[in-house]
């Protein structure tokens, strides 16, 4: 009996080495975070052109930022027929590895908006990386990589500001924003 519960401990005791660690850990110096994704579609082809607003980390300091005169955010452009497509061919251009977890805004050209957003929502539902509760806007008159690279004075990463502008708007013009998320639907 007591080699059955010694065999059994023992097991347990490999079992859990396996499970502890960080076997899919990423670090940060190896991640570029992307702060904000801009939507378009292509007049003459019809495909989509997926802006990237990535973070600068060393140019968001207070101290390093002002000194260097570097841009706090990177842009990536990249068409491809598909949202996730575009998503995997930015790895292209990119140093470092995408990582959407900290998307925070989502501009959505006019010209997409007008044609149908299904594709667009469906990658934000299906991904386990993109958020369900990234605020979005429709750019009008104008493409929504012109407003990913819109920098602004107040805020280090211009999508959050932008993000915080739009609810501020909202909140004194208008009525006041409530939260919009996606639901994941069960099926």
């Amino acid at each position: 009996m007591k080699t059955k519960r010694l065999s059994v401990l023992v097991l347990f005791v490999l079992l859990s080495v396996n499970l502890a660690g960080c076997w899919n850990s990423r670090e940060l110096n190896e991640l570029a975070i992307v702060s904000g994704i801009g939507i378009d579609r292509v007049k003459d082809t019809g495909k989509l052109r997926v802006t990237f607003q990535v973070v600068n980390p060393s140019s968001t300091t207070t101290t390093q930022g002002a000194s260097t005169n570097q841009s706090p955010i990177s842009i990536y452009t990249v068409n491809d027929r598909t949202v996730f497509g575009a998503l995997r061919r930015a790895s292209k251009q990119a140093t470092r590895q995408l990582f959407f977890a900290h998307a925070q805004l989502l501009v959505i050209g006019e010209s997409l908006a007008e044609g149908g957003m299904n594709e667009v929502f469906d990658i934000f539902e299906r991904s386990h990386e993109l958020r369900l509760n990234t605020t979005v806007l429709v750019s009008r008159d104008t493409d929504a990589e012109s407003i990913l690279k819109v920098l602004l004075p107040q805020e280090s990463v211009p999508s959050v500001g932008l993000g915080k502008k739009a609810e501020n708007t909202s909140r004194v013009w208008g009525k006041p924003q409530r939260s919009v998320c996606l639901k994941r639907s069960r099926k």
